[in-house]
């Protein structure tokens, strides 16, 4: 390990085969990255098949979907470096520059925890401030998120507005712009069957942590000064 290769990478991957190759790449040519874990959680043999293919990572397999949550867990305990950034699978245009920025304020000590803001975002999601808000690019010290492991105890999605729960106002969050950067969003995925699966995500939240908490997480990722650059 350089003095640079500071961050492990946790990539939970469900049924993204096609789209995940280019992301795992990318991270990779960054000088912060030590390592990349993938958790194939549940995926289809195509995914299989090309996660097998793929050099340069940790894979891991759950037999059956368990949730982004329980994924994310898998990976992390596999960390071995003093940083560690969650990236999601299906992610557009990023680049290893937008891996830098997330994770070098964390690695500087001008923050805590990063929250990575993506530019090409559907409009529906950033006016209604969700994508914003539970985006899953995030990075902060391996230390601090073992020191709360509790929160991935949460199944499916709800690891987003826990983890915000647990760390916006207690310790310093920024959120970094991601140029160019989209995402595959689920109606563009799976049509009508995607829509369902997002108003059932914001219903689930709402259900959990009730209309003012989820309203309180929105109001602080679209606070001006949330922005680090």
């Amino acid at each position: 390990m350089t003095e640079i290769s500071l961050v492990s990478v946790v990539i939970p991957c469900f049924n993204d085969g096609p789209r995940i190759t280019p992301v795992v790449n990318e991270v990779k040519k960054s000088n912060y990255c030590r390592e990349i874990i993938v958790v194939d959680d549940g995926s289809d043999q195509e995914t299989n098949h090309i996660l097998r293919s793929l050099t340069g990572i940790k894979l891991i397999r759950h037999p059956r979907n368990l949730g982004k949550s329980r994924a994310l867990k898998s990976g992390i305990l596999q960390v071995k470096s003093p940083y560690v950034a969650f990236v999601d699978s299906d992610l557009t245009h990023f680049t290893t520059a937008n891996f830098d920025k997330l994770v070098s304020p964390v690695i500087n000590r001008q923050c805590d925890i990063t929250l990575g803001i993506r530019e090409k975002e559907d409009w529906y999601g950033v006016i209604s401030g969700f994508a914003l808000a539970y985006t899953g690019e995030r990075c902060l010290s391996t230390k601090l998120l073992r020191q709360n492991i509790d929160i991935f105890d949460q199944k499916g999605y709800l690891i987003e507005p826990e983890f915000n729960q647990r760390f916006f106002h207690h310790v310093k969050v920024r959120g970094v712009l991601l140029k160019n950067v989209g995402q595959l969003s689920q109606p563009r995925k799976n049509g009508f069957r995607g829509l369902l699966i997002n108003f059932r995500q914001v219903q689930s939240f709402i259900k959990c942590y009730g209309i003012n908490q989820v309203y309180r997480q929105i109001l602080f990722v679209k606070n001006p000064h949330f922005l680090l650059y």
